[in-house]
Formats: structure tokens, C-alpha cells, sequence
């Protein structure tokens, strides 16, 4: 075999080589791709387990762990929701300037998640905790806080629904008054041309009085 034809074989054979190291190393690199995706689904399915549970300390962790702030549960709920879905996020722990812990709901707007994420029906963490303050301690303090994050008082549903809307449905009167003192538009439509007006329950006087003595701005 001359020297030209070693050459040329000892070229081939090297080729030969570095196309099944390369190749070698992008299956490698695949293996290792992989890997980081299902932790991830992972971290995911545990960070929505733990906001329906209300386990705040897990929810920590997870988010720390890589947990993706914006996951969404298997109807298209955003983890945040589902904390809020579950009435966890309304506990107190003796924060000291507040006097209350926006739970998890902190914990998810400091890991990047946006205060005003909906839900597959248009509902953010505002308007769901209005629907539950009624019914819960301190809600007039959590919706201050969730305010206090950046969230639109005016963010509408997908029927075009405020939280002004939903606190005069539920007959909440206190958060009405909260709501209208930062500034709720009484008079917003939704999309069949309802007002707050539209949702005050029948013999709730005193909220329609209160309505009307916020002035009317059509929007």
C-alpha cells in the first residue's frame, strides 16, 4: 500500500471515528436533555399537588427547586389559582408589617409569576379572592395585599366581569366599599352591558345606595 493510500485510509478511518464520537455525544447530550424535562414535569405535578393541598412549605421548596412559577394544572388552571382555588393563601403568620402572610401567593409573584394570570375563564388571583373573602378572615386584608402586587382592580373576565362585579353578587358589602375606595368603576360593562348595579342581590339597599353614591362613569 503506497503512502498515499495510507493516508487516505487513516483519513477515513478518523473520520470515521469522530462521526461516531460525535455522534456518541449527541446522544449524550439528548440523555442529559431529557432529564432536566422530566424533572421538570416533575417539580410541576408536585407544585400543583402542593398548592391544593395549602402546603406552603413545599411550594417554598419546589419553587426553589426549579418548580415553574406558571405551571398550569391539568384544566389549564395556573399553580396560583389553584393555591387560591384551595383558600390556602389566606393565613396568618405574624408578618410584622402587615400583620399577615399573602402565603403563597407571594411566594409565586417573587418566583416571576404574574399577579394577574388567568385562568381558562378569565379569573385572576383578584377576582377569585374577592368571591372568597366573604367568607374568609381578614379577605379585605388579602385583597389589599394582592393589590399592593400590581393587580388590575379592572381586569375583566372572559364575560367581561370585574371584581367589583363579584364582590356586589356575593351580597359583600365591606369589600365593596374597599373596592370602591381604590378606585373600581361602578359603572364598567361586561359583555351583555351589565353594571355592578346588575349583580347587587335583590333587598341589598344599602349596596345599591352605596353604588349610587360613587357617581356613574360608563366605560
Amino acid at each position: 500500500m503506497n503512502n498515499f493510500m495510507k493516508r487516505s485510509l487513516s483519513t477515513l478511518l478518523l473520520s470515521g471515528a469522530f462521526f461516531v464520537s460525535g455522534h456518541g455525544m449527541q446522544l449524550e447530550q439528548q440523555k442529559q436533555a431529557v432529564v432536566p424535562v422530566e424533572k421538570q414535569q416533575m417539580l410541576n405535578a408536585d407544585l400543583i399537588k402542593a398548592c391544593y393541598a395549602g402546603n406552603a412549605i413545599a411550594v417554598r421548596n419546589l419553587l426553589k427547586a426549579g418548580a415553574n412559577p406558571i405551571a398550569c394544572d391539568e384544566n389549564g388552571r395556573p399553580a396560583l389559582l389553584c393555591t387560591l382555588q384551595a383558600g390556602h393563601s389566606f393565613i396568618v403568620d405574624g408578618v410584622p408589617d402587615k400583620g399577615l402572610n399573602l402565603g403563597m401567593i407571594n411566594r409565586f409573584t417573587e418566583a416571576g409569576a404574574n399577579i394577574d394570570v388567568e385562568d381558562n375563564q378569565g379569573i385572576t388571583a383578584l377576582i377569585r379572592a374577592v368571591s372568597m373573602a366573604c367568607t374568609l378572615d381578614k379577605g379585605i386584608e388579602v385583597i389589599k395585599g394582592i393589590l399592593e402586587l400590581g393587580a388590575n382592580i379592572e381586569h375583566r373576565d372572559l364575560l367581561g366581569r370585574t371584581a367589583l362585579m363579584a364582590a356586589c353578587y356575593h351580597g359583600d358589602i365591606e369589600t365593596v366599599k374597599f373596592l370602591l375606595s381604590r378606585g373600581a368603576l361602578i359603572s364598567t360593562q361586561d359583555k351583555e352591558g351589565k353594571t355592578a348595579f346588575d349583580f347587587v342581590p335583590r333587598g341589598r339597599i344599602d349596596i345599591i345606595t352605596l353604588l349610587g353614591k360613587a357617581g356613574t362613569v360608563i366605560v
